[in-house]
């Protein structure tokens, strides 16, 4: 005999409901599990031109974790997911991320922006599945 936890939604019967959209967690069904998160500030030195930025995370998992990244704009207080591109008039950012079996790296691309120094944060949040990618 086997076992499985199940909780369904209010007004569903637990013992007889199958419909997945009908539960709030079977344990018939795989689950995303948390690893860690935290940020990584990337300082951009901008000189007007086309310049790349990196910023880098070792997790040391040995495979492709799920990750979810966002990034708090230079002018603004909120975290946007991404990746993410904005443009003005003349300039424009992108920002990614690339992924491998041991680090997370964050990239920035900054095209005509004036002479400054900008602090980037990017928040990440990491799970432990193995997809097999």
């Amino acid at each position: 005999m086997s076992y499985k936890f199940v909780i369904s939604k209010p007004t569903k019967n637990v013992l007889t409901e199958t419909n997945p959209n009908n539960l709030v967690f079977s344990s018939d069904y795989g689950t995303l599990k948390y690893e860690t998160s935290g940020t990584v500030t990337v300082t951009a030195v901008v000189n007007g031109v086309d310049k790349l930025f990196f910023g880098f995370f070792n997790h040391n998992l040995g495979h492709y974790p799920y990750v979810e990244a966002y990034v708090k704009e230079i002018d603004a207080n909120i975290y946007k997911p991404m990746p993410l591109f904005t443009s003005g008039a003349t300039t424009f950012i992108t920002y990614g991320l690339q992924l491998t079996t041991t680090q997370l790296l964050f990239r920035i691309r900054m095209v005509n922006y004036a002479f400054a120094t900008y602090s980037i944060v990017f928040k990440y949040f990491i799970f432990k599945n193995d997809l097999g990618l």
